[in-house]
């Protein structure tokens, strides 16, 4: 587990709720592994309750695994840049009360404003959802779509994310109880996720903008049918033994992936990404993105 841990400042958390095929709640975080190369669930948990005091529990177990297992658990907590969640307040105060309890109240709360951020993707659910609701037309339906979209991606603040939600709340009065839902939390969490998720200018950029790797990875291990609890047992057994196999594979040297990872093989994927940045697919440049990315000259002027 220290191996996996050791070069990463960030995680994702994502919880699957159970459903009929199912008995129990899927809660996993997950991390990207530099060693290995891909992401990687470093902790998961079958529960029934979702509330704070099981995050909160589920969150210093997994920290105590990484302190058992030689990690010094007061860097890694001090050098996190980020953690991801759905909105779930249960999830980010759980996080919050580990946090405390290793760092300190100060430095414990500190940390945790400095490095939660929302999903950006479960923010667009939540709005297709409501306007469901409130559209009648298809049309509608698009236009309030796009107003939650791109007005989302320039909120800088608390200030600016009031003024959003009630510029919504005016062109659409049917989403009042939504938007209070949004900015009437205690501490004003949700706002400062939404912020930290959706805005293009700030320094949670760097990080991913959703949880959707954990939600996959969530999916890809729910395959158990008829309640079977066998089977829910065996799918955590299996689990555990390829994690175990990857990092025995890693310590032993040897390579699990095909793919160069070599710093001039990465120095050129960057360099081709930079190179692929306008693509000419016969449309006229008319807009500003397109614009945008044409070349420019001395001048500042288009090419």
């Amino acid at each position: 587990m220290s191996s996996a841990v050791k070069h990463n400042t960030y995680f994702l958390c994502d919880t699957k709720h159970k459903n009929s095929n199912s008995i129990l709640h899927t809660t996993s975080i997950v991390m990207w592994v530099n060693d290995l190369n891909k992401i990687m669930t470093v902790s998961r948990c079958r529960h029934e309750r979702m509330d704070r005091v099981f995050y909160r529990k589920f969150f210093c177990n997994w920290i105590k695994i990484l302190e058992e297992d030689g990690v010094n658990v007061t860097d890694f907590l001090n050098g996190l840049t980020g953690a991801i969640f759905d909105f779930s307040t249960a999830e980010a105060y759980g996080y919050l009360d580990m946090l405390v309890k290793y760092l300190g109240e100060a430095d414990g709360t500190t940390r945790f404003w400095k490095t939660v951020k929302g999903c950006y993707v479960h923010w667009l659910r939540s709005c297709k959802r409501v306007a469901g609701r409130v559209c009648t037309t298809e049309r509608e339906l698009e236009l309030f779509m796009l107003n939650c979209k791109k007005m989302s991606t320039f909120l800088q603040n608390e200030q600016e994310t009031k003024h959003f939600f009630k510029l919504l709340s005016s062109m659409y009065p049917g989403i009042k109880p939504w938007t209070k839902w949004w900015e009437t939390d205690a501490d004003r969490l949700h706002i400062k996720m939404l912020v930290r998720g959706c805005s293009k200018n700030n320094k949670f950029n760097e990080l991913p903008d959703d949880t959707n790797t954990a939600e996959s990875i969530n999916n890809q291990y729910r395959r158990i049918l008829n309640v079977n609890i066998q089977l829910e047992l065996s799918d955590m057994f299996e689990e555990d033994c390829l994690f175990y196999g990857y990092f025995f594979a890693c310590d032993s040297q040897i390579r699990t992936s095909y793919k160069d990872r070599s710093a001039p093989k990465r120095r050129a994927e960057a360099k081709s990404r930079r190179g692929k940045r306008y693509h000419n697919d016969s449309r006229a440049p008319d807009t500003l993105h397109n614009i945008h990315a044409l070349p420019q000259n001395e001048k500042g002027l288009v090419a």
